[in-house]
C-alpha cells in the first residue's frame, strides 16, 4: 500500500558543492547556486548594480581599477585605452594618456598610489597629480618593474621576465632601488610573478614575513626588516599563481589563484603542503576553470568585508565573466553570473567593477542589474529523503521564499542521478498591488508592502528513488529562499 509523506529540505546554506560524491552529499548543499548567496540562515539573491561613471571609452574594457584613501575621501583610478582615468565621481577626468599597457598593478604607500605594468614607466598618483616615478638602479630598466608591494616601510617590485626583485629606500617614494637577485636562491629557475606579505600574528607587526612567488611554483619566505640582512625562513612548492593579479593579501594571509584551486599560503605553511585549498568545496569547477581559461585576461580577486564576500573573477572569454564567491563567515560558495566585470575594487567600504563597455559600475547597489532582471538558478543536492530502498512518486513541492512579491518560479525535478531535469513553469498567485502615488485606489492597494512569505504548493510529478529540486526565476527585488517541502508517496505499489 502506498504511503504519503511530506519531507522538509533545507535551503542550501552550505553553498555550492562541486566536490562530494553525488550519493553522499548533505542536503544543505547545492549542485548549482547561481546568483544566490548562501548566508547562515537562508539563501538570498545577489545584489544588483548601477552605473557609477561612464568613461566615454565605450569600445574599451576597463582592465584594472585602483583605490586610494585620501583623508576622508576615497579616490578611484581606472585604466582603459592607454589612459589613466579619475572615476571617483560620475564625471570622469583624464589623469594620464599615451600608455601602451592597460593592466596595471598598484600598491598604496606614503599617501599615494604607485602603479606598475611591466611595459610603461611607473607612475604614482596622490589623488590629484600623476607623476612618472623616477626610480633608478644599476642595470634597471624601470619600465620593466611589475607588481609593487609595500613591506616594512619600503616599496618592492619584481622585474618582468627575470628573477630580480628591486627595493627602494626606507620611506622612499622615488630615487635609487637596489637589486635582490634570486637566481642563486630559487631551485627550479623560472621568473618572478610577484610578492606579498603574510602575518604570523594576524596583524601588521614584527612577525610579518615577505613572500616571493616564482613561476615554477616555488615560494620563498623571508623575515627581517632590511633586505641586505634578510634570512630565509622557508621555501614551499605549490601550483604557481596564474599571473601577478592572482596574488591577494587577505586578512594576514595570501590567497593565490592557481590551476589547483584557490590556495591559502597560511594553510600551506601550517600544513607543509597537506592542507586543502580554500576552494576545496568547489574544487572540480575551480580547477577546471583555471585550466580552461588560464590564458585569459581578467583573473583577479576582491575582498568585500561589508557583505563577507571574497570574489574570484573568472574570465570565460574576452567579454564574459563569472565570479566564484565565498561567504567569508561560513565558507559557503556560490557563483555570480551575467556581471560584465573585468576587475574589482573596494573604495570607502563600497564595491565597484570595471566593465567591458568602458563604464565603472557600483555593485551592491539596488536589486536589479542596471534595470534588468537578475536570473537565479539553484539545484539542490540529490536526496533519498531518508529512505533509499523505496521508489517514490514525487507529486508536490513547496519552495518557501520571503520577498515583497512572490517570484515567478520555474520548478524542476530530476530523479536517480539522471541529469535531465523535468521542468514546469509555475507562477505564484499575484499579490495585492503595491500602491503607487496618485495611481493607487484607496482601500485596494497595499501601501509600502513589507516582505511576506510565499509558499504555494506546486505540482511536479516524477518517479524515482531519489530526487534533486531545481528552481529558476528572474527578479528585480531581493528574494530569500528559506526552505522547501516535498510531498511524495512510497510503497511496493509503485
Amino acid at each position: 500500500m502506498n504511503k504519503s509523506a511530506t519531507h522538509q529540505i533545507p535551503a542550501p546554506v552550505g553553498g555550492w558543492n562541486a566536490r562530494d560524491a553525488l550519493d553522499r552529499m548533505s542536503p544543505e548543499y547545492a549542485l548549482a547556486l547561481d546568483n544566490l548567496f548562501p548566508r547562515e540562515n537562508d539563501v538570498v539573491t545577489r545584489d544588483g548594480y548601477t552605473s557609477h561613471c561612464d568613461t566615454g571609452e565605450s569600445a574599451q574594457t576597463i582592465e584594472s581599477i585602483h583605490a586610494l584613501e585620501v583623508t576622508t575621501t576615497c579616490k578611484m583610478l581606472a585604466t582603459a585605452n592607454g589612459k589613466l582615468l579619475d572615476v571617483t565621481t560620475s564625471s570622469v577626468s583624464t589623469v594620464g594618456t599615451g600608455f601602451s599597457e592597460n593592466l596595471w598593478n598598484s600598491v598604496v604607500f606614503s599617501g599615494r598610489i604607485f602603479l606598475m605594468n611591466g611595459t610603461d614607466a611607473p607612475q604614482d598618483w596622490d589623488g590629484t597629480t600623476l607623476t612618472a616615478t623616477a626610480w633608478t638602479g644599476s642595470g634597471l630598466t624601470i619600465a620593466n618593474l611589475l607588481k609593487p608591494t609595500a613591506f616594512k616601510n619600503r616599496i618592492y617590485a619584481v622585474e618582468k621576465d627575470s628573477l630580480n626583485l628591486w627595493y627602494g629606500g626606507v620611506d622612499a617614494v622615488t630615487g635609487a632601488m637596489t637589486k635582490f637577485d634570486l637566481a642563486a636562491v630559487g631551485r627550479f629557475g623560472g621568473v618572478l610573478l610577484g610578492s606579498a606579505t603574510i602575518s604570523r600574528d594576524g596583524g601588521n607587526g614584527p612577525d610579518d614575513l615577505f613572500c616571493i612567488f616564482i613561476s615554477t611554483g616555488e615560494v620563498l619566505v623571508y623575515s627581517g626588516t632590511d633586505p641586505s640582512s634578510w634570512s630565509i625562513v622557508n621555501r614551499y612548492r605549490m601550483a604557481p599563481p596564474l599571473n601577478p593579479q592572482s596574488i591577494l593579501e587577505y586578512q594576514g594571509d595570501v590567497i593565490c589563484i592557481t590551476r589547483e584551486g584557490y590556495l591559502s599560503l597560511a594553510q600551506l605553511m601550517a600544513g607543509a603542503g597537506t592542507q586543502p585549498a580554500i576552494s576545496d568545496m568547489i574544487r572540480g569547477e575551480a580547477n577546471r576553470a583555471a585550466r580552461v581559461y588560464a590564458a585569459n585576461d581578467g583573473w583577479n580577486m576582491c575582498f568585500y568585508p561589508s557583505k563577507q564576500m571574497l570574489l574570484f573573477n573568472v574570465p570565460r572569454s574576452t567579454g564574459s565573466f563569472d565570479q566564484h564567491v565565498m561567504n567569508t563567515r561560513t565558507g559557503a560558495w556560490c557563483r555570480f553570473r551575467k556581471l560584465p566585470a573585468a576587475c574589482w575594487v573596494v573604495c570607502n567600504n563600497e564595491i565597484f567593477f570595471g566593465s567591458t563597455d568602458g563604464v565603472v559600475y557600483k555593485f551592491d547597489d539596488g536589486e536589479n542589474d542596471n534595470g534588468a532582471e537578475i536570473i537565479v538558478d539553484g539545484q539542490l543536492a540529490w536526496n533519498f529523503l531518508n529512505n533509499g530502498g523505496s521508489q517514490k512518486y514525487f507529486g508536490l513541492v513547496r519552495p518557501i521564499f520571503t520577498a515583497q512579491n512572490a517570484p515567478p518560479v520555474a520548478i524542476g525535478i530530476a530523479c536517480d542521478f539522471d541529469p535531465k531535469i523535468l521542468v514546469s513553469a509555475f507562477n505564484f498567485d499575484p499579490d495585492d498591488p503595491v500602491g503607487v502615488w496618485d495611481e493607487a485606489i484607496w482601500d485596494q492597494a497595499v501601501w509600502g508592502a513589507a516582505d511576506g512569505v510565499h509558499s504555494d504548493w506546486l505540482v511536479i510529478g516524477a518517479v524515482g528513488y531519489n530526487m534533486s529540486l531545481r528552481i529558476r526565476f528572474g527578479t528585480k527585488e531581493r528574494t530569500r529562499w528559506q526552505s522547501s517541502m516535498i510531498r511524495y508517496e512510497s510503497g511496493s505499489g509503485l
